[in-house]
């Protein structure tokens, strides 16, 4: 079975699907942390997520990331999720 790479803007039905998968495999306290409008900041970086699906549109994972601007060094790390937000593209 192949499977196919999209952008959300390339398959904007799959937005509710990609709300489910994420309810249902990301830690319970990722979803209730500090990042405040992190469907907001999804939305703004979203050439920067990716959908992975089967031919028949079925959606097997999404990634989602951030740009963030950084020395490289590790004290340069933010301390949790939701400071990307702060630190990052926006």
């Amino acid at each position: 079975m192949s499977l196919e790479v999209f952008t959300p803007d390339q398959k904007p039905h799959l937005a509710d699907r990609i709300d489910a998968l994420g309810q249902r495999l990301w830690p319970r306290f990722l979803l209730h942390g500090d990042a405040e409008n992190w469907g907001r900041l999804l939305d703004a970086v979203a050439v920067h997520r990716i959908l992975i699906c089967n031919p028949d549109e079925t959606l097997a994972a999404a990634g989602h990331s951030v740009p963030l601007v950084r020395n490289g060094t590790l004290p340069d790390l933010p301390e949790t999720i939701g400071i990307t937000k702060e630190v990052g593209p926006l």
